[in-house]
């Protein structure tokens, strides 16, 4: 291929940019999209957990745990241990709730966690009815979470507007271009 040959192929493939452009643009939005409408049903379950089974149970130990997380920062982790009975069988559960474990927090406030559950205490325990062994002590969903879910939400309509934004904006500039079959292009094979 000659240079004027390769300079008139790489001028027209610099024509399409923008159809390139939009198509990142497009594959970002969906990623994104699907990314948060994964995360949905864990909120969801946590929401649902409200409407989980109860029964009593008994506080068996809880330690003050000293962990280290991201970028050497270290902290405490309040981990606890129940017992409790669901029908026949006996279940041993170690979730406060969805999320205090997950975190580091400062001696003082984990060890808060603990003393509201000092060993020996009996406690209502909240049990997924499909998973008895699936369990915790403050079912539902906490304000700072339910805060995060409805940015979610948000955000996946956002993107989803977005979406057809720039789909929409693609089908213009590409039926505005003369000589490229716009059809071939917006439906491929």
């Amino acid at each position: 291929m000659g240079r004027g040959r390769m300079l008139s192929h790489q001028r027209q493939e610099m024509q399409n940019i923008p159809f390139l452009k939009h198509k990142l643009v497009l594959l970002a939005l969906a990623a994104l999209i699907a990314f948060f409408t994964l995360c949905l049903p864990r909120y969801f379950r946590e929401m649902g957990s409200k409407d989980w089974q109860s029964t009593e149970g008994v506080i068996v130990e809880t330690n003050l745990v000293h962990a280290y997380g991201a970028k050497g920062m270290d902290g405490y982790i309040p981990e606890l241990e129940f017992r409790y009975k669901v029908g026949v069988h006996a279940y041993i559960g170690t979730r406060i709730d969805f999320h205090t474990q997950d975190h580091l927090y400062t001696a003082d406030y984990a060890e808060s966690w603990l003393l509201k559950y000092p060993p020996g205490r009996n406690v209502t325990v909240y049990y997924d009815p499909t998973d008895a062994n699936d369990s915790l002590l403050e079912p539902g969903i906490k304000s700072e979470q339910r805060v995060i879910f409805y940015l979610g939400v948000g955000y996946i309509v956002a993107m989803g507007l977005a979406f057809l934004i720039v789909l929409y904006d693609y089908y213009q500039v590409a039926k505005s271009k003369p000589g490229i079959d716009w059809q071939r292009i917006l439906k491929p094979k």
